[in-house]
């Protein structure tokens, strides 16, 4: 009863306009500090996801999760239900040669019924078809910045020279090479697109002189390849994990985990900041508010009953900073791209016609939220203590 007493007194003082100008002036700025601070927080939360799952979109579908090694061929029951495919992995380093053009690029062997749902071949690719990659054929898949730079496209010929394979002839020995037929393009708009093709396993394999049997690696393509360290722990013994996704990649989303981490730690102080403007406001009116103290004191109210008066004016005021800082947060969030193309600002074009990815996390929302209003509560426990410290007879004396 008295926790509603308070509530219902504390709700009345933030929301009645009082005398003095100076301490609404106060309120209202911290209000608004903390609604622009949650709400750029949000946005820059946001952002930094859609920058995050565009980049494992495009990096991790091209690099490996997990390649494991085994002297039998694995069978996708054996490994945990997070692996959603299984397949051959050979990579082999090699130098493509067109009419006009030299460049070294990572060539991959592919079987074409298990990577027929990568999305290398039902996402990226632009020309051809992986039913177009027949073993003997010799048939490559470039990609798109690759065959640009080559200067080739569908059907020309290109020269593969493998610098690790040596063939003596009467001349002396030479590189192993081979004439290959490009059949297909591919575009995931990352850096693997200037640097990367496939063909045919077994051609891979003639390439390496690679035995042609069950080779020993194979390629685990996980759900969620952010849930790297489960998949191994659960991986049977009769595995060995001979490279994973972080072992080429790891650098690049570190470093991504790290700035947004930062900035979001910049913001939550910013709001910090804000939320501490309610101390100084509080504290006006606790000294505006002593005669009111006294009589309520007089009349039986508590100490503690006093500082949830206060504890309540206070978090009155952070709850409205959370709800406003959410609601304009979400807003621009999802209106960030419309929003600058109507302003004709082109900070970093993406594809698609979006200028920036966004990616809202509800979960991280709720986390924000929380912490302001953490920050809110915190910031009223110092008036509210010093508000049951005042003195009921000396505060009516003059009254």
């Amino acid at each position: 009863m008295l926790a509603k007493v308070s509530a219902f007194i504390g709700i009345r003082y933030a929301r009645v306009n009082s005398g003095n100008q100076f301490i609404s002036f106060i309120n209202v700025f911290s209000v608004l500090g903390i609604s622009i601070g949650l709400a750029a927080l949000i946005l820059v939360s946001s952002v930094m996801n859609g920058f995050e799952a565009q980049l494992k979109r495009k990096i991790l579908s091209l690099s490996p999760h997990i390649v494991v090694s085994s002297d039998t061929p694995p069978s996708l029951e054996t490994f945990p239900s997070d692996v959603n495919a299984v397949s051959h992995w050979l990579e082999l380093q090699t130098i493509v040669q067109s009419s006009s053009h030299l460049q070294g690029v990572l060539m991959r062997g592919v079987i074409p019924n298990e990577y027929k749902d990568s999305p290398v071949f039902n996402q990226f690719l632009t020309q051809g078809g992986i039913e177009h990659m027949i073993a003997g054929k010799y048939h490559v898949i470039l990609g798109f910045e690759l065959a640009r730079s080559l200067d080739v496209g569908v059907g020309d010929i290109v020269r593969v020279i493998v610098p690790g394979q040596v063939l003596y002839t009467p001349l002396g020995p030479v590189p192993k090479q081979r004439k290959m037929i490009v059949t297909g393009l591919f575009r995931s708009g990352s850096e693997m697109d200037a640097r990367l093709m496939y063909a045919h396993h077994s051609d891979v394999q003639r390439l390496t002189r690679a035995q042609t049997d069950t080779p020993s690696l194979h390629r685990l393509t996980l759900n969620d390849a952010f849930q790297l360290d489960s998949v191994i722990t659960a991986l049977p013994a009769t595995y060995t994990v001979h490279e994973t996704w972080r072992d080429r990649q790891g650098a690049l989303f570190s470093a991504v985990k790290m700035e947004k981490n930062m900035m979001s730690l910049m913001l939550l102080l910013i709001i910090a900041v804000a939320a501490f403007n309610i101390v100084s406001s509080l504290v006006m009116v606790v000294t505006e508010k002593k005669s009111d103290i006294a009589i309520l004191r007089t009349q039986g109210l508590s100490t503690f009953s006093i500082m949830q008066v206060f504890m309540f004016n206070g978090m009155f005021n952070g709850l409205k900073g959370c709800l406003w800082g959410v609601s304009l947060g979400l807003l621009i969030a999802y209106q960030i791209n419309p929003l600058l193309i109507a302003l004709n600002l082109h900070l970093l074009p993406m594809e698609n016609g979006q200028i920036l990815p966004v990616v809202i996390e509800p979960r991280s929302i709720l986390m924000m939220t929380l912490l302001s209003l953490t920050f809110s509560l915190l910031a009223t426990l110092y008036p509210a203590y010093a508000a049951t410290k005042q003195k009921p007879a000396q505060a009516l004396r003059y009254d």
